[in-house]
């Protein structure tokens, strides 16, 4: 029996297509791995110079030279890296250096810390590539930095050269920036070269290894030079024209002067400055103090005006009685001082006056001097008016009594002039009384005195008259005593309802006055009421007294402030409550101030001192008490809406005004009170 076999062509069985598809694929990995191997990149160990291993300073270069194989994309960077201290890779690797290829300048920053294991190895960026790291066992030591100077600035004004200088170095080098760069210079003192700008320059420390430390910057200032180019206008006027100054870099002036004599000045930029002409200024160059020191422009013409002669408005010559004259001059802005005792006039003298545009009584027989006067301008000619008036008005001189003489005992002084109307000044220090001038006390009445030594001076005074001749007594008093401050009970403080107080006297003989609407208790003032029995306190309000006897001097004036709790405060309580609740105030004639010894002042312009206001509350009228003679007083008196309800002027001398407010609602009202001298006083009232 025969066996056929039938065989397909070209469609092989299972079993013979194995080997062709063993062979495709051993070709293709021999393929892949012809083209790996043509792609593969290497880099060799890093070679130094000098050889590895060696000791650098922070902040030194090395160079490192390697070798590579296979090809680095065009994009590639080669970094090189440091280790840390420890020779690993790990946390604390820095890049020292980049290049595109070998060598490549290396730098230990110089924050880097001292060890002796640190290493170094190349890296490729494109492709990754990994060069092997330097051996262990010849490894870079670095030296730890030293300690960084201390420095000191220096500048100067306009182009070139500033010293600088370093502390606490050994050996000092300089430089131009932080780090890198080449050394300026050695030295604890460096020249800086030429600059025309601020320039930062830096220090370092060197050790005994040649290490530097980190560098320290110090500055070299360079301020623009300033100065002057022209003056607007070119003359002035003293205390009077506004000067521009024009030029460069004129900020931060801090002083301009006139010929050596200082100037107030404003508007200052880098450009100009504002003065004004000062007084004592005389021509000559206009000087700057800027950062850069003092510069001087060119001679400035200073003016110095003439003041113009006053005139009177009335002629010397003989006058049946008294007139008025006025006095003018025609320097605009000008003042006018004058005399009426024939002296002439020196300003900030008791017996010069200034002329404030009102006329000048002439009561009697006398000559007038006047001139006019402006600070820094030449001051005029003196003008004379010498009047004989054939029935002069004059006051009679003052009597004083007791007389001149020694005494046992406080005296009571009492004082009087013949001249109707008339109006007594006095004083108790020795003072001539010159009213407007020194601010003597007007009499009301007897007072007492009793220091050792006393001298009383007296003068009449009339309105439109010649003040009359001084009166004078001098007083030796022997055994002269003063009363003992009033004691009150209860005490001053808080209390939960009205109380009564009781007000004593250690003299069983002494009369007792009190206030207790804030206003002092003098006998002779109208609010001032004689105590006659405990005083119902059922307000919160302060409570004054004072003793008085003839033949012993005032008390000492007693305050004391009385609190009610639920109760109304008073209207107008005492502004001392800062003193405390309860306290002594010393006093002088009259209850005010205690007199000074003091001597005359240069001006009338005293200021407005204590005023009081009474009654306060009020049913109408009001009286305002300056407590001294005044004159040029302005009263104004505004409701609480702000609305003034009644104004008054006493322009002649006077010691007080009345202000009537009947016909305006109940309330309270705010009394302003305003001196020639425009200081002001408020007060505030209540009407019933």
């Amino acid at each position: 029996m025969s066996t056929i076999t039938l065989i397909q062509t070209g469609i092989p069985t299972r079993n013979s297509r194995l080997p062709g598809v063993k062979s495709l694929f051993l070709i293709t990995l021999l393929f892949l791995f012809a083209i790996g191997a043509k792609a593969q990149t290497t880099i060799s160990a890093p070679i130094t110079t000098p050889v590895l291993p060696f000791t650098i300073c922070a902040g030194s270069s090395f160079p490192v030279s390697f070798t590579t194989t296979g090809t680095f994309n065009v994009s590639n960077q080669f970094q090189v890296q440091l280790s840390n201290s420890t020779g690993s890779f790990l946390s604390g690797t820095v890049i020292i250096g980049t290049g595109s290829a070998s060598p490549i300048s290396c730098l230990v920053r110089i924050g880097t810390g001292a060890g002796t294991q640190y290493r170094i190895r190349v890296l490729g960026t494109s492709p990754s590539t990994l060069g092997s790291g330097s051996s262990p066992v010849t490894p870079i030591t670095v030296r730890s930095k030293p300690t960084s100077p201390g420095t000191t600035a220096g500048s100067r004004c306009g182009t070139g050269t500033v010293a600088i200088n370093a502390t606490g170095c050994t050996t000092t080098r300089w430089y131009a920036a932080a780090e890198g760069g080449s050394n300026l210079g050695t030295g604890s003192s460096f020249t800086t070269p030429s600059i025309s700008s601020t320039t930062n320059y830096f220090a370092c420390c060197v050790d005994g290894n040649g290490c530097e430390s980190i560098r320290t910057s110090t500055t070299a200032t360079v301020n623009p030079a300033a100065s002057i180019s022209s003056y607007s206008p070119t003359s002035g006027i003293i205390d009077q024209d506004l000067i521009t100054i024009t030029g460069t870099n004129l900020s931060g002036i801090t002083n301009v002067s006139f010929n050596g004599v200082s100037a107030t000045f404003s508007d200052n930029t880098a450009t100009s400055v504002s003065a004004i002409v000062p007084i004592g200024a005389t021509t000559g160059p206009v000087s700057l103090t800027t950062p850069c020191g003092v510069i001087s422009g060119s001679s400035f013409t200073v003016v110095k005006p003439s003041i113009a002669t006053p005139t009177f408005g009335q002629p010397s010559g003989t006058y049946d009685v008294g007139f008025f004259t006025t006095l003018s001059t025609a320097t605009a802005g000008a003042l006018i001082y004058y005399t009426t005792n024939g002296n002439n006039p020196v300003v900030g003298t008791a017996f010069t006056k200034l002329y404030q545009d009102e006329p000048i009584f002439i009561a009697s027989t006398q000559t007038v001097r006047a001139m006019g006067f402006r600070n820094g301008w030449t001051t005029s000619g003196i003008r004379t008016a010498n009047y004989t008036v054939n029935n002069p008005n004059i006051v009679a001189k003052p009597a004083i009594s007791p007389a001149t003489g020694s005494y046992t005992g406080g005296q009571t002084v009492t004082l009087s002039c013949s001249t109707p109307e008339s109006v007594i000044y006095f004083t108790t220090n020795g003072q001539v009384p010159v009213p407007f001038v020194n601010t003597p006390v007007r009499y009301r009445g007897p007072f007492t005195v009793y220091d050792p030594q006393v001298t009383i001076r007296a003068i009449g005074t009339r309105t439109d008259w010649a003040d009359s001749d001084v009166a004078v007594a001098f007083y030796t008093i022997s055994g002269g005593s003063q009363l003992s401050a009033c004691s009150l009970n209860p005490l001053p403080g808080t209390y939960g309802s009205p109380i009564s107080v009781t007000i004593s006297n250690a003299d069983p003989l002494a009369q007792i006055y009190y206030t207790t609407d804030g206003t002092d208790p003098y006998k002779l003032l109208p609010l001032a009421r004689p105590y006659a029995g405990p005083v119902a306190i059922n307000s919160s309000r302060p409570l004054k007294a004072q003793a008085f006897r003839n033949g012993f001097g005032d008390s000492p004036r007693v305050v004391g402030n009385y609190t009610i709790t639920g109760g109304r405060k008073a209207v107008d309580q005492s502004p001392a409550d800062e003193n405390g609740m309860y306290y002594t105030e010393s006093v002088g004639v009259y209850g005010g101030n205690p007199e000074p010894t003091v001597l005359l002042s240069d001006n009338n312009s005293s200021g407005i001192g204590e005023m009081d206001v009474y009654p306060n509350p009020t049913n109408g009228t009001v009286f305002i008490d300056y407590g001294t003679a005044r004159e040029n007083i302005e009263i104004s008196i505004f409701n609480m809406m702000g609305q003034q309800v009644k104004t008054a002027l006493t322009k002649e001398s006077s010691f007080g005004a009345a202000m009537f407010l009947g016909g305006n609602p109940a309330g309270f009202y705010l009394v302003r009170i305003k001196g020639d001298n425009d200081l002001v006083t408020y007060r505030k009232i209540q009407l019933k």
